[in-house]
C-alpha cells in the first residue's frame, strides 16, 4: 500500500503531507487579506521559527505558552513548537496576571509568545515566574527584555528541521488545555495524554504513564 494512503501518525506528518499536496493554496489569512500565507509559506515560517525556538533552548517535552488572538502568527508559533516535540498551550486572553503566572509556572514554560495588546499582563506575570526566560512579541515595538518575532524567526538557519521531525515519532503525545476549577475559580493547565493510532502489528507492549495536573 502506498504510504500516502495511510493516515498520518503525528501532527507534524499531517502538516508535511498537506504542504506537499497543497503548497500553493492559502492556508491562513486575515479577514482583510492583509496577511495571507499559502501552505508552502506557512511551512517556511514554521521551520524558521522552530529553528529560532530551538536556539532559545526549546526541546522535546518542553512547553511553550501562547497568548494570542486568532491571527496567522498563532498557527505559525503553535506548529513551530510541535515540530520540536514541545507542547504549546493557549492562555485565556482575560486571565489576570496572577493567574497567568500560576498557569505558566505550573506548566513549566520558559517561553511565551504574545501579541502587544496582552504584553502588559505577561510582563506583570513574569515577575512571579523566574523560570520564564523569553517573551516573544509578534507585533508592535515590544518592551525591554523581550524579543521580536522577527528576531527569533530565521535566527538559526543551520537548524536541521527534518532531524527534529524524525524525533517526533512517539507512541504518545501531550496536549495542554486550560480549564477553570468549579470550586476555586482558578485556571489550571490540564495535561491530556493522546495515544498514537496503532495496529496490532505496531501496538506498544506498554504505554508510559504521565502525570495529569488540574
Amino acid at each position: 500500500m502506498d504510504s500516502q494512503t495511510l493516515l498520518p501518525s503525528t501532527i507534524t506528518e499531517a502538516f508535511r503531507r498537506t504542504v506537499e499536496a497543497a503548497r500553493d493554496r492559502v492556508a491562513v489569512r486575515t479577514i482583510d487579506d492583509a496577511v495571507s500565507l499559502t501552505w508552502g509559506e506557512m511551512a517556511r515560517r514554521v521551520d524558521a521559527l522552530a529553528g529560532g525556538l530551538a536556539k532559545l533552548g526549546v526541546r522535546r517535552a518542553d512547553t511553550v505558552a501562547l497568548l494570542l488572538s486568532n491571527r496567522p502568527e498563532f498557527h505559525v508559533a503553535d506548529l513551530a513548537a510541535v515540530m520540536l516535540g514541545a507542547t504549546p498551550f493557549s492562555l485565556y486572553q482575560t486571565l489576570p496576571p496572577e493567574q497567568i503566572a500560576y498557569v505558566v509556572g505550573d506548566a513549566g514554560a520558559r517561553v511565551v509568545v504574545v501579541e502587544a495588546a496582552f504584553l502588559p499582563s505577561i510582563l506583570r506575570a513574569r515577575e512571579r515566574v523566574p523560570r520564564l526566560e523569553h517573551v516573544i512579541v509578534v507585533d508592535g515595538d515590544g518592551a525591554e527584555g523581550t524579543l521580536a518575532l522577527a528576531e527569533v524567526e530565521g535566527s538559526n538557519p543551520g537548524f536541521d528541521v527534518e532531524s527534529a521531525l524524525r524525533a517526533v515519532t512517539s507512541w504518545y503525545s501531550v496536549s495542554i488545555t486550560v480549564s477553570r476549577s468549579p470550586s476555586s475559580g482558578r485556571s489550571a493547565p490540564v495535561v491530556v495524554l493522546m495515544v498514537r493510532m496503532a495496529t496490532p502489528r505496531n501496538w506498544p507492549a506498554r504505554l508510559p504513564r504521565r502525570r495529569t495536573t488540574g
